[in-house]
């Protein structure tokens, strides 16, 4: 199974910039959305911050260039992060491109999408998992017993990736994921977005990705999974073009700060292949 995904892409409502800058925004944008569609996939993601401030015309724009795609479009699955539900909630979004906290079970592995943002809550960007969900996630990880998993999800756990030990850069410690994952047998990967900065971490059962934001670093990940091994690595989207576009608009995005941190990782924190079989 090949999987396809950005993070972070961050739409921005083009009235919020002068109309140059819209247009070097647009151009941007765009040009991820066509280069993530533009191979073939059996699943296309986004993990989060599709949009920026979550308006209706950031959201209508931004699925518009998706449907663009019809037929890899069929395929696309949005999980929300905190940014996309400022002003509306999950069920008011159109639900073309989202399922929700979902389980899949494919030959020899699983998949999990999980959704940990809150919502219309500017003041507090943390991740947050109801106890309903935690039991819920808690009954499909034993489900999966021995075979690898992949759970998708906005934030990441604390203390696993760049980033995540500060205030509200990861899920919310009192909602005991960390020891719900820990029960996880065989191995498991949890792929997460949120702190715009690449990195890798192996701990126990469990090996965390984060991937950086799109407006920093540009890239298409991929994931390509069978029962018996994984390999993760990028597709580095940064030209000429796209740098001049970036440095048009970045620096007037509002509510857009950048933390410090270079997004782009190494290249250990951008690829990675292991291999399931005991052989």
């Amino acid at each position: 199974m090949k999987i396809r995904f950005i993070s972070d892409l961050h739409y921005t409502d083009p009235r919020l910039f002068t109309k140059a800058k819209a247009k070097a925004h647009d151009s941007y944008i765009k040009s991820i959305l066509d280069q993530l569609f533009s191979k073939s996939a059996d699943l296309y993601l986004s993990l989060g911050d599709l949009t920026h401030t979550g308006a209706d015309s950031e959201i209508k724009i931004t699925y518009a260039w998706i449907a663009e795609h019809p037929e890899a479009a069929t395929k696309f699955h949005h999980i929300f992060g905190n940014h996309d539900l400022l002003v509306y909630d999950r069920s008011e979004w159109p639900d073309t491109y989202y399922k929700g906290n979902y389980f899949q079970s494919f030959a020899g592995f699983h998949i999990i999408y999980l959704e940990t943002a809150r919502v219309k809550n500017a003041a507090n960007y943390g991740g947050y998992i109801s106890s309903e969900i935690i039991s819920w996630l808690a009954e499909k990880i034993e489900q999966t017993g021995e075979e690898p998993l992949l759970v998708f999800a906005h934030h990441p756990v604390k203390n696993t990736s760049r980033l995540s030990w500060s205030t509200m850069m990861h899920v919310d410690e009192d909602c005991n994921l960390q020891m719900v994952l820990a029960k996880k047998k065989g191995p498991a990967f949890y792929i997460s977005a949120h702190n715009h900065c690449d990195s890798i971490l192996h701990s126990g059962q469990w090996t965390y990705l984060q991937s950086a934001c799109e407006l920093e670093y540009p890239a298409i990940k991929n994931i390509e999974i069978d029962a018996e091994h994984l390999s993760y690595y990028f597709e580095d989207l940064e030209t000429s073009d796209l740098v001049a576009a970036r440095a048009e608009f970045l620096y007037d995005m509002p509510d857009f700060p950048l933390y410090g941190s270079p997004a782009k990782g190494s290249i250990l924190e951008r690829q990675l292949f292991m291999n399931f079989s005991a052989d």
